[in-house]
């Protein structure tokens, strides 16, 4: 009796929310849409806080073009709903129940990239060469480690790619392809951050070259003792997982619905059994996927282009155009 009630009950929740809420977001630009920061627990989480997630994330979307393809019958929005719980379950890495249950509500809470999917965009052939430039750091974060991280994140690509990376920072009469820095809030791009945790930094598909991190987050690396110790709460972000991650989307990767590939959308880090953080590397499928792009050469790296000395330096101090 009690089974049969839990799902009558949310059978009447989506037959109200799906006839207002979904029909209704599809007018809500994308970076409009923002979750509300002060849900703590799972329990506060609503079916409008996961419609509104789905939105956000072109969940919702995806499921009605699906629920389209299937032919001249009328659009299904009690199915749209349940198929994109299903996709948004997909991709987090949980059990595809179609319920808004307690492990979906857990992972709309997640820290995450700020992506949504590709469009379809990779790099022209010739363009494999690519420099990239860091514009604004993080004033809390020692600059040399922010390049440091930075550089080891472009090199994990290179070395599995048919790319070369060379780091420009400091050379001010070149215009970088990747511009790279720290910002808060809505500055100047699409999309807005939220503030701390929630959308943790956006890296824009070929060829756009933006790649910005949430000015606001608590940035460790490499101190994995502090990403460790808060790991309950996600406090520290771990910058080379998450750079890793949006250099990933700069080349074209979309999102891997798996939880080992650093492609997944959601930031979940982990210890292993005696406690330490695990630092997370490339996946099989993240290599697959850049693979399946650009195809497979020789191990390339991040480094200092081959530029006379005299040049001038670049202020580092600038906002992003």
């Amino acid at each position: 009796m009690f089974v049969r009630q839990f799902y009558f009950s949310w059978s009447i929740l989506f037959q109200f929310y799906s006839s207002f809420n979904i029909i209704n977001a599809r007018n809500i630009p994308n970076n409009k849409i923002r979750i509300t920061r002060e849900i703590k627990s799972p329990n506060d989480v609503t079916i409008n806080d996961i419609i509104a997630y789905m939105q956000k994330y072109g969940h919702l979307e995806a499921a009605k073009q699906k629920d389209e393809a299937g032919g001249d019958a009328p659009i299904d929005q009690n199915t749209i709903l349940k198929n994109g719980i299903k996709r948004l379950q997909k991709y987090m890495g949980i059990k595809q129940t179609g319920e808004p249950d307690k492990e979906t509500k857990k992972a709309i809470l997640l820290p995450r990239c700020g992506i949504n999917q590709n469009t379809g965009n990779k790099w022209e052939d010739n363009k494999r060469n690519l420099t990239f430039a860091i514009y604004d750091f993080h004033p809390k974060l020692d600059k040399d480690l922010q390049r440091l991280a930075i550089r080891t994140a472009f090199n994990r690509w290179a070395s599995v790619s048919t790319f070369k990376f060379h780091d420009v920072t400091e050379i001010s009469d070149i215009t970088p392809d990747i511009k790279v820095g720290f910002f808060s809030d809505c500055h100047g791009d699409k999309d807005c951050f939220d503030g701390e945790l929630q959308v943790l930094a956006h890296g824009y598909y070929p060829e756009d070259g933006h790649l910005h991190f949430d000015l606001d987050e608590n940035w460790a690396y490499p101190n994995s003792a502090a990403i460790r110790t808060d790991i309950s709460t996600g406090k520290y972000i771990d910058l080379l997982e998450i750079a890793t991650h949006e250099i990933g989307h700069i080349l074209g990767v979309e999102h891997i619905p798996n939880t080992e590939a650093i492609m997944s959308p959601g930031y979940n880090p982990k210890n292993d059994s005696s406690g330490n953080y695990i630092v997370k590397k490339l996946h099989a499928l993240d290599i697959e996927k850049v693979q399946e792009l650009y195809g497979v050469g020789t191990e390339g790296s991040s480094r200092g282009p081959p530029i006379l000395s005299n040049r001038k330096r670049r202020e580092t101090t600038s906002s992003v155009s």
